[in-house]
Parts: structure tokens; C-alpha cells; sequence
């Protein structure tokens, strides 16, 4: 066998080994996640405080279908299009926000409040990995509340509106409700930040996502421009526009900047951050 083909099957060997090593330490880190997630539904399998958020999440939207069959007539005067807008207004963008940034305070401050985090984190476990945990219990949660408005909102369809109820009408909830719940995730990134840097405390975190929320309330009143500049009323203009134009860019852009910028923050926050 020619020198040539031998030193080529060396290094094509040698790739081999290091792509499988890299494979086996991501599988691990992977499974390592997998626990720790795991671990923090155990944690709050019992916990009042979510069940408590959970029921709020539901009830709201199930109130505004009662509520609205006592004005039957009126509302269906408006029309099912300017219903599922108000669904979205109320639920989606003003209700859940809060009670999801109850959630992840809760999930972070609680971890510094018990001292928890100081036994878990001597323990072989990645502080990227154990915040990573936290925010994917926190997303999930999130689009668990939004599925369960959608389902609620489709009843409510078909009890309000019987005859513009179809498979078009469902399709375009379901893009809408997902659309403005991912949305609106990306852009309270940043109270992840803030529950951090305050450890123990409770409060910054919710009063930062009461203002984010005030902000979002206010973009009706705002003119555009400043509107999809503001990553917090830029989801309103998201959610909002069905075309592509240059506030919708502005939006995107501003959105993308502050859940990145947020992200990252929060992980060198919490990496270096001394217990």
C-alpha cells in the first residue's frame, strides 16, 4: 500500500475518533440536561404558586367566552376577527406576561431563597445547563398556557361564531396565538437577567415585567416608528402586521437584539456570579 493512502487513512482515522469523541461529550451533556429538567419538574410537582398561575391562565380566558355569550348579539356585531384580536390584547400579551414572569421569579428566587442552588451547583452540574433547565421548564410552561387559550378560544368560536367557524378560521388562531407567544417569550428575556442579578429578592423582576407589559398596552398610542423600535411594543406590531414591510424588519431586528443580548447576559451573569 502506497505511503500516501496510509497516511490518509491515519488522519481519516483521526477524524473519525474526534468526531466520535465530540458526539459522546454532547450525548452526555445532553443526557446531563435531560436530568436536570427532570429534576426541576420534581421540584415543582407540589408547588402552589404554579398551580396557582396555571388555573389564573385558564380561568381568564374561559371568564371572557362567558362573559362575552351575555353579549351575544354585540359581539358577534363586532365580528370574529376583532373577538380573536381582543383574545390576543387581553390574554396573550397583557395576562400572560405577568404570570409568566411570575414563573421564572419564582423558579430562580426560590433556588437562592432555600439555598438549594448553593448544593446543587457543588454538585458536577454545568451553571449553563442548570439555567438552560430553568428557561426551557419556563418556555414550556409558557406554550402550554398559550395551547390551552387556543383551545379555549376555539370553543369559544364555535359557541359565538358557529357560522364562521372553519378549518381556514383555525389554521390562521393557531399561526396567530403561536406567533405572539414565541414573540412575547423572546421579549421577556430579560427579566431572566433581572431575577438573577437580584438573588433573593421577589420584586424587580415583577415590576419589570408589569412595565414591559404598560409598554406593550401602550403601542396602540405610539406611533409606529417608535412602536417597532421598543422590542416590547414591537411584538404588538408583530403580531399585528401580516406583510412584510420596514416597521416589520425594525421590529424583528429589535427583538432579536434584546432576546440575544438578554440570553447571553444572563448566562455570563449567572456563570460568573458568586453565590
Amino acid at each position: 500500500m502506497p505511503l500516501q493512502q496510509i497516511i490518509s487513512m491515519c488522519l481519516l482515522c483521526k477524524f473519525a475518533m474526534t468526531v466520535w469523541k465530540i458526539i459522546l461529550k454532547k450525548s452526555q451533556e445532553v443526557r446531563g440536561l435531560l436530568n436536570i429538567i427532570t429534576a426541576e419538574f420534581m421540584k415543582i410537582k407540589n408547588n402552589k404558586m404554579i398551580y396557582i398561575c396555571s388555573f389564573i391562565a385558564v380561568i381568564i380566558p374561559v371568564l371572557i367566552v362567558i362573559k362575552d355569550l351575555f353579549y351575544l348579539t354585540g359581539v358577534q356585531r363586532v365580528g370574529i376577527d376583532a373577538w380573536i384580536n381582543s383574545i390576543v390584547s387581553i390574554v396573550l400579551l397583557s395576562v400572560y406576561p405577568v404570570l409568566s414572569g411570575f414563573i421564572i421569579t419564582y423558579l430562580i428566587q426560590k433556588e437562592y431563597g432555600d439555598q438549594t442552588i448553593i448544593n446543587t451547583l457543588t454538585a458536577p452540574t454545568s451553571r449553563t445547563s442548570f439555567l438552560l433547565s430553568k428557561v426551557i421548564v419556563w418556555a414550556l410552561w409558557h406554550i402550554s398556557a398559550t395551547i390551552i387559550c387556543l383551545l379555549i378560544t376555539y370553543v369559544g368560536c364555535c359557541i359565538l361564531f358557529p357560522a364562521h367557524f372553519s378549518v381556514d378560521i383555525v389554521i390562521k388562531i393557531a399561526v396567530l396565538f403561536f406567533k405572539c407567544s414565541i414573540l412575547n417569550f423572546v421579549s421577556l428575556l430579560p427579566v431572566l437577567w433581572v431575577t438573577i442579578k437580584q438573588k433573593k429578592v421577589f420584586y424587580p423582576s415583577l415590576l419589570i415585567c408589569l412595565l414591559f407589559v404598560i409598554i406593550g398596552v401602550g403601542s396602540m398610542n405610539m406611533p409606529i416608528a417608535l412602536a417597532s423600535i421598543l422590542p416590547w411594543s414591537a411584538v404588538m406590531v408583530l403580531c399585528s402586521y401580516e406583510t412584510i414591510n420596514i416597521y416589520y424588519l425594525i421590529g424583528v431586528f429589535s427583538l432579536s437584539i434584546c432576546g440575544f443580548a438578554s440570553f447571553i447576559l444572563s448566562i455570563g451573569s449567572f456563570k460568573y456570579q458568586n453565590l
